[in-house]
């Protein structure tokens, strides 16, 4: 593919902080949902409550779900991306090293 470069430190870098975002996203998740326990059930009790509990605990636990997997999503991709890098660096040095042989036998 003509003009396709790929330098695999920035690949790597970039990699990296996408992981340690997510790790750091999931941790913001985690507070979130101590802070919103914390909160127990301010909508009290009574005949109202017992239609608001229900339909704010399934919300809050399916929203937390999700960003939990957002932030897993993050880190396995900044993961991913390390990978890639590692790969790219890997096939470059195989065929540095064919290229090597080749003219050594060359002469």
């Amino acid at each position: 593919m003509a003009g396709f470069d790929v330098v695999p430190e920035p690949l790597r870098d970039g990699g990296t902080r996408l992981a340690e975002a997510g790790d750091r996203f999931a941790d913001a998740v985690e507070t979130l949902e101590a802070t919103l326990a914390g909160y127990g059930e301010p909508w009290g009790s009574g005949d109202l409550a017992s239609l608001i509990g229900p339909a704010y605990r399934q919300t809050a636990e399916y929203i937390i779900g999700c960003l939990y997997v957002a932030a897993d999503e993050m880190a396995i991709g900044g993961d991913d991306l390390v990978g890639m890098a590692d790969a790219y660096e890997a096939v470059e040095d195989e065929v540095a090293q064919m290229f090597t042989s080749i003219s050594g036998q060359l002469g």
